[in-house]
């Protein structure tokens, strides 16, 4: 069954989300709380705070297929876990993208609010060639148990991964395909933080 939802949120920034349930082909991940205020960023390894909310309008299933990419595709967020407390959470994000080196890798996750506001971005400082998937950890996070989030990731050379989670801390993430208006995602790739280079 296929579900499609409009948010409309900041800046009527309009965010169509498809929706699709099946067979549980693998476990998502755990529920994520609310939030708060401004972007936030880690390089690397954790270190950075995120912010505002949205709210869990959207019920999360539990069945749910998770595709991996194979080699030249895009990138995908296949699992998020939530650890901390309400409005400061750390979050462990498992990608598994079509790394090459520096020419072609996930330079990027991020948390965003349910009307598209940046809340975090964990910046990645290299490629993941051998190590895939791979799960990177990020925060705090400023959000509520309840609060609507969508977790996406970048690639260096292709941009945004068009398979997102998408979910609550509380009811747990589901992958879904989040499309944003051109102009707000391109003005999303280019607000900071962002990597300063590839180290390998």
């Amino acid at each position: 069954m296929k579900t499609c939802q409009t948010i409309l949120g900041a800046g009527a920034l309009a965010l169509v989300l498809a929706s699709c349930a099946g067979p549980a082909s693998e476990s998502v991940t755990e529920p994520a709380p609310g939030s708060t205020g401004e972007a936030a960023s880690q390089v690397d390894n954790p270190s950075a705070s995120g912010d505002d909310s949205g709210d869990d309008s959207d019920t999360v299933a539990s069945d749910i297929v998770v595709t991996h990419p194979s080699e030249g595709s895009e990138a995908a967020v296949t699992e998020a876990t939530f650890t901390g407390e309400p409005g400061a959470y750390q979050v462990a994000v498992t990608v598994t993208s079509p790394d090459t080196g520096c020419e072609q890798y996930a330079d990027w996750w991020e948390v965003l609010s349910a009307d598209g506001e940046l809340l975090y971005r964990r910046i990645l400082a290299h490629s993941h060639v051998e190590e895939q998937p791979f799960t990177r950890s990020g925060g705090p996070v400023a959000i509520a148990p309840t609060d609507l989030i969508f977790i996406r990731v970048h690639m260096n050379n292709t941009g945004y991964s068009s398979q997102v989670l998408q979910g609550t801390v509380a009811n747990g993430m589901r992958t879904t395909a989040l499309l944003i208006d051109p102009d707000a995602d391109a003005a999303l790739a280019v607000t900071q933080p962002q990597p300063s280079g590839c180290t390998f």
